[in-house]
């Protein structure tokens, strides 16, 4: 019983282990998702002005809008200089360690994704180089979208509270059936012990139960 109950154990932590990695990864790609789809919105509003890039200060997406949303968006052009930023970043900074990852040699057309500091924790973000050809000039510009990981990792905390709750639940469940059906399948040996213990003793002289017609 004891083995089984280890291997019970064993088998349904691995699997919530497996779950829980799964949803993680599942969070991270749906953020990195949206933050794409953030770029590509950016980028069918940006026009030229003739010397840079020019967006507009008040975007569709209000949460590019709104100062404490979490969601920051920048462009850049190949000397790390800002040219534009939303709204809701104009009390950003850029972190030393995204300047320095923008300039390793960013692929045109390539998303980029990764970590930042914060002061509240750590940031996530998706850096788009494009290769601007205008028609009174042309460059390389980043278009950086970036969210605070605080809701991803509320939502991947509270995913991984509830799936070790069902998995604890069912644990203790499987163990409680697993007991009470080697208890009732051990019953009639302990049965036939004791009789065996008490005819022994010549306490009684004929098993109890289905045995009850053997005598000693």
């Amino acid at each position: 019983m004891i083995s089984a109950s280890v291997l019970l154990i064993a088998f349904l932590g691995t699997m919530g282990l497996v779950l829980e990695n799964a949803f993680s990864s599942s969070a991270i790609a749906a953020l990195n998702g949206r933050l794409l789809q953030q770029v590509y919105g950016l980028l069918s509003v940006t026009e030229d002005n003739g010397v840079t890039l020019q967006l507009p200060p008040a975007l569709t997406d209000p949460l590019l809008n709104q100062l404490g949303s979490g969601h920051f968006g920048f462009v850049m052009d190949d000397q790390a200089q800002v040219v534009w930023r939303s709204q809701s970043a104009m009390d950003q900074v850029l972190a030393p360690e995204l300047i320095t990852a923008l300039g390793e040699n960013l692929a045109t057309g390539v998303a980029r994704v990764g970590l930042v500091p914060d002061g509240l924790g750590a940031m996530r973000y998706l850096a788009y180089r494009v290769q601007w050809l205008g028609e009174q000039h042309a460059g390389l510009y980043d278009y950086v979208v970036m969210e605070q990981t605080t809701l991803l990792d509320a939502e991947v905390e509270g995913f991984r509270a509830r799936l070790w709750g069902w998995l604890v639940g069912i644990i203790g469940l499987l163990m409680g059936l697993q007991f009470a059906v080697m208890r009732w399948g051990l019953k009639p040996i302990s049965t036939f012990t004791r009789d065996i213990e008490a005819m022994t003793q010549g306490d009684q002289r004929a098993l109890s139960g289905p045995l009850s017609l053997i005598h000693i």
